[in-house]
Order: structure tokens, then sequence, then C-alpha cells
């Protein structure tokens, strides 16, 4: 958990044997869980959600 966030590690790539991130947060109630994106290292996982927390988008 991450400021809210969870960030799962996903299994590695057969091909180039790399690992990436899946980013999900609950709602407010608990029931839905949202997909905010996959990223391919920890520490791009992490200024993502960052990045969502000061209220910008992906590409700022």
């Amino acid at each position: 958990m991450y400021y809210g966030f969870t960030i799962r590690k996903s299994s590695r790539n057969a091909f180039n044997r790399s690992n990436s991130y899946l980013i999900n947060k609950r709602d407010v109630n608990g029931c839905i869980d949202n997909y905010y994106g996959r990223d391919f290292a920890l520490s791009e996982a992490l200024r993502t959600i960052e990045r969502l927390n000061d209220g910008k988008g992906y590409e700022n």
C-alpha cells in the first residue's frame, strides 16, 4: 500500500524476463477495484501514484 494504492508485482515476461507492476485502488465504498495502469519499474509505479495524488495526470 502506498497512499492508499496497491502495487502488485506481476509475473515475469517469458521473452525478456522483466517484471511489471500493476497499480490499483479501491473506491470509497470498497466495492470496486479501480485499475490505474502498469509500470515496468517499482520506482515508476511510485512516481505515477505521487502524480495522481498531486492532481496531475499520467503525462505531466
